[in-house]
């Protein structure tokens, strides 16, 4: 706990404006519990690694920030360059942010360079694959990224695959749990109380018929970010489950340097590359699954990916490609 007074003195600011910068923090979202005639602390640990820019330690110092005695301005938001695997990357940090989708999906059209990315502590308009609501609260890891492969349009589907497999080996090395993926864009970990989602992907493109003119890759981690009721019994946090704070830049480095890397073999040799590591790492293997697509629901046994990432599935002692829709747990 630490008092109103002494956080005014070591910020050289008045009481009445400490109180109005708590206000506004929690305001958006930060843990923090007042207690009378005591002071302030955080309710619960949260993680200002995004914050404080240690995704891009290694680059130049951050930009100053306007003075505290200007009333409380919009968090920080900062622009960093760097190389992670065969990338580079370029990113773009805001607190807060309607969509980072939408930001990268402009940015494309005015020919921003493929390796930008967009970050943000929280979306109030984040969405997912089909249009659905993506509650992306603060906490999480929220990133768009810019790409430009020199690819076909029909191969770009199969680059989801390839996200979502980079960014479960990530996690797996940051937490050291064992995620899994579900095709075709989720990452997910068995819980005693069956598979949970952790994160999800959402690919957009613009193309021409023989031309694709950039691709945004859209990637949603729950981290430590509180989830609603409603989804308790199909998502969870890392941190719940590691029981331990995550570390959000650590993490999307890792992620980064990974996409990188795969990303660059994707372009030369395709899905092909990828497909037994992904069917490896795949939550359901050779088991009965029920899939939605806009055909309606199907059954059968998943018994692998093709080598443009499509799920095989075995029906009635027949196999089929599926090239849309969604996996049921």
């Amino acid at each position: 706990m630490i008092s109103g007074a002494s956080l005014a003195g070591r910020l050289g600011l008045t009481r009445a404006s400490v109180w109005k910068h708590i206000h506004a923090l929690r305001a958006e979202g930060f843990p923090i519990r007042a207690r009378k005639a005591s002071g302030y602390r955080l309710s619960e640990p949260f993680d200002f690694s995004l914050l404080r820019g240690e995704a891009a330690r290694a680059l130049p110092a951050l930009p100053p920030v306007r003075s505290m005695e200007e009333g409380p301005p919009p968090l920080t938001h900062w622009t960093r360059a760097g190389r992670q695997g065969l990338r580079f990357w370029k990113i773009h940090y805001q607190f807060s942010t309607a969509s980072t989708q939408a930001q990268a999906k402009a940015a494309a059209e005015q020919h921003a360079a493929e390796g930008n990315l967009w970050v943000a502590e929280k979306q109030t308009a984040g969405r997912g694959r089909l249009n659905r609501t993506w509650d992306s609260a603060l906490g999480g890891l929220w990133v768009s990224i810019l790409l430009r492969p020199a690819i076909v349009p029909s191969r770009v589907p199969s680059l989801t695959l390839v996200t979502a497999l980079a960014l479960a080996e990530a996690i797996q090395s940051e937490t050291g749990l064992a995620a899994r993926l579900k095709w075709p864009n989720d990452v997910v970990i068995e819980t005693p109380k069956g598979w949970r989602k952790v994160a999800g992907i959402l690919t957009e493109m613009s193309a021409e018929v023989d031309r694709t003119r950039w691709v945004i890759i859209g990637v949603g981690v729950n981290v430590s970010n509180r989830l609603p009721q409603a989804l308790a019994d199909r998502a969870v946090s890392l941190s719940a489950l590691a029981r331990a704070q995550v570390n959000r830049a650590s993490l999307l480095k890792a992620f980064l340097s990974r996409l990188g890397t795969a990303y660059r073999r994707f372009e030369k040799s395709g899905f092909e590359a990828f497909r037994e590591l992904y069917w490896r790492q795949y939550s359901l293997p050779d088991k009965a699954v029920q899939l939605k697509t806009s055909q309606g629901r199907r059954r059968g046994i998943a018994r692998g990916v093709d080598g443009h990432g499509a799920l095989v599935v075995e029906s009635q002692h027949q196999t089929t490609s599926i090239w849309e829709g969604e996996i049921i747990i």
